[in-house]
């Protein structure tokens, strides 16, 4: 996840900080940004009016994107309202980088909760578990101090806000969800802030491209959801998967990703040396009981795998990348593309941000207009932005 500033609000795999308020500032005396005692810069967002969430159906995204599947996390964007932002706030201008995060964890002795191995609510805790990834050195490739912080929890991103407010005697946080997709659409309407068509993101984000392709050859993903009837692998809501053609998805009992217990879940498998039909996946149920049924869905179908059956689908496939060429095979040094109305780089791709609220499937039914804010006793916590870790 990421920091962002403003209040001050901060973005990166901490996300992106939200510095400190226009209430702690007075009249704003930095003005429309400014750079703090770490080397920080922040922007200045205005208050105002805007409308959050998506305009789009399911049955749009579907046709729009075939392949995709759209989620609870796309179902909770609804229903669209207009949200006011009634103050002011500074926004991290970046992700909150590895270099910045460096003088936190120095000054302050603090570890991160992927050091200390902990099962943390992070969107890359997998990846920090199995690989012995940390904030210092996200992926297997070469990052500088200017590459933006990942693995980094929720914990962690509010432990990082908490030491600049009391190193500063300012108040830094995490953004909220409202304040994040505001400072995010900058005022404009589109399904991106650079427009409807996905191929606008090549000059604004860091996402799989062309260049990637090259490097990795050129592979069409399937994506589906799934989640069991069996009460022993209940899950949170629908579970997202990216299978190769001619992969297989087994659920079932599958190793942990720290090498311990086996653990009851789904895992996907690479087509390897089996002979499949070009463009199917094939889906085992290894459940012993009948009645432990996999359901899945995907191009808008629901199948049904009962325990110890095997289905092969031939789903849509799903173009995952954007044509341009841009030079990145992962994470990007923060502001390699161009900024948004207001002046913030990234808000699309790169690495995910950390909002300060709880999520909630149902908020936007019931949430407030005005400054609305997620539930603080939430189990989960909202993330923005999108991944290319």
């Amino acid at each position: 996840g990421n920091l962002t500033s403003a209040a001050m609000l901060v973005s990166s795999n901490v996300g992106r900080a939200a510095g400190p308020s226009t209430d702690d500032l007075g009249r704003s005396p930095h003005g429309k940004t400014f750079t703090n005692s770490i080397g920080m810069k922040l922007t200045l967002i205005p208050a105002g009016d805007f409308f959050m969430g998506s305009s789009e159906s399911v049955e749009q995204i579907l046709k729009a994107f075939p392949g995709e599947y759209p989620g609870e996390g796309f179902q909770s964007e609804h229903p669209r309202r207009r949200v006011t932002i009634s103050k002011p706030f500074y926004m991290g201008t970046c992700e909150v980088t590895i270099g910045e995060f460096r003088k936190f964890i120095e000054a302050a002795g603090y570890r991160t909760d992927a050091e200390l191995g902990k099962v943390a609510n992070s969107p890359t805790e997998a990846a920090s578990q199995a690989d012995n990834h940390i904030w210092s050195s996200p992926a297997d490739a070469n990052f500088t101090d200017l590459h933006p912080v990942a693995h980094i929890s929720w914990n962690d991103a509010v432990a990082f806000c908490d030491w600049l407010s009391k190193t500063e005697a300012k108040t830094y946080r995490l953004p909220t969800q409202a304040e994040w997709e505001y400072a995010c659409r900058a005022g404009t309407t589109t399904r991106y802030w650079s427009g409807d068509d996905p191929e606008t993101l090549a000059d604004v984000a860091n996402v799989p491209n062309r260049y990637y392709l090259a490097r990795h050859g050129e592979q069409h993903r399937f994506r589906f959801e799934y989640f069991t009837g069996n009460p022993q692998g209940k899950r949170k809501g629908w579970q997202g998967v990216d299978c190769e053609p001619g992969g297989s998805f087994e659920f079932g009992t599958v190793p942990s990703v720290s090498g311990g217990k086996p653990v009851w879940g789904g895992r996907t498998v690479s087509p390897g040396s089996s002979v499949q039909k070009q463009g199917t996946v094939r889906i085992t149920n290894a459940a012993r009981d009948s009645r432990s049924v996999l359901y899945l869905r995907l191009d808008g179908t629901r199948i049904e795998v009962p325990g110890g059956t095997t289905k092969t689908i031939t789903p849509l496939p799903s173009k995952w990348w954007v044509d341009k060429e841009d030079g990145f095979d992962g994470l990007a040094p923060v502001a390699s593309f161009r900024p948004n109305p207001f002046g913030l780089y990234d808000m699309h791709g790169n690495v995910w941000e950390w909002c300060g609220d709880g999520y909630d499937a149902h908020a936007y039914e019931k949430q407030s207009r005005i400054d609305p804010v997620g539930p603080a006793d939430a189990s989960e916590y909202a993330i923005r932005g999108g991944c290319f870790l």
